[in-house]
């Protein structure tokens, strides 16, 4: 091998590291991109994830804290006296008490 081919390899391999190099660079730039929107969704998820595990609603006008122990039927309560307040409703029926089977004796 003459010095006239090792110059032309030198210049091969100079031109092949530059170009990883160069390639390099956009890849560190589109992972630190990537980790950035996947930290970003991973936050996002655990918010939702945390909401839907809350049994909880808002309801607008009603001061936190006055439904007591029995939420359910504070909120059912409270349902049937805005309907009727808005006129919404006029009657409600009351679900009748069932029999219980072994009082039949």
């Amino acid at each position: 091998m003459d010095l006239r081919n090792i110059n032309i390899c030198v210049k091969e391999v100079e031109d092949s590291t530059a170009s990883n190099q160069g390639d390099s660079k956009v890849l560190k730039t589109q992972v630190g991109e990537l980790q950035a929107l996947t930290t970003n969704l991973q936050a996002l998820l655990e918010d939702h994830e945390g909401r839907s595990r809350r049994n909880n609603i808002l309801i607008l006008g009603v001061p936190k804290l006055t439904e007591g122990h029995a939420v359910d039927l504070f909120v059912k309560d409270l349902i049937l006296k805005e309907l009727q307040w808005s006129g919404l409703i006029m009657f409600v029926e009351q679900p009748r008490a069932r029999e219980h089977p072994l009082s039949r004796s």
